[in-house]
């Protein structure tokens, strides 16, 4: 049963003239996602964390392929519907298969991940459980994927965990045709 949001996301007709402009590129397909639309309900903060939330989305040097293995394990980790449902329609488009998707649920020791992809996923585990990293971890995403990458994997899970949790705590809610954790994918 879907929950009303906490916070209302704003529509078209309720943005300023400086709201739509720090929101234009975000749009798909001429839809504005919901994160936004309630994000720019606080219109300062929303511009402070742009820059950051557009680099570890797109911008940074993490191979995609890690990104949103890394970013689904958290979103799912944190019961994130929103998140979750977005990062499997990106996930898909940067090929990923639905059942690498699916396996992201089982975590990194699932068959089928490379030493690499199964480090990236239990960088999250270590991150949300622990705070930390192991060594055998680290030596791995070090090796894979190099020092300033291995950073701003860090950080990108670590911003991924904010928003998702945000998400969860205003509820935001999932646009139609968004899948949620719980679909299953063919």
């Amino acid at each position: 049963m879907a929950t009303a949001p906490r916070v209302e996301p704003l529509r078209d007709d309720q943005m300023t003239e400086e709201q739509l402009d720090l929101v234009k590129h975000y749009r798909r397909d001429g839809q504005l996602p919901n994160v936004f639309r309630v994000a720019l309900r606080n219109t300062k903060l929303f511009k402070a964390y742009k820059s950051f939330g557009l680099y570890t989305m797109a911008l940074s040097s993490v191979p995609a392929r890690l990104r949103e293995l890394a970013i689904l394990r958290i979103g799912y980790l944190n019961k994130s519907d929103y998140e979750w449902g977005h990062h499997v329609r990106i996930s898909q488009e940067i090929g990923l298969s639905n059942d690498e998707i699916t396996r992201v649920k089982d975590g990194a020791d699932a068959p089928g991940w490379s030493p690499l992809e199964a480090a990236a996923i239990r960088l999250v585990d270590q991150m949300k459980y622990e705070s930390n990293l192991d060594d055998t971890t680290y030596a791995i995403l070090i090796d894979g994927i190099g020092e300033d990458a291995l950073v701003e994997l860090i950080n990108t899970v670590g911003n991924y965990a904010m928003v998702s949790s945000l998400l969860n705590i205003l509820r935001v809610p999932l646009e139609p045709g968004v899948v949620s954790i719980d679909t299953i994918l063919d």
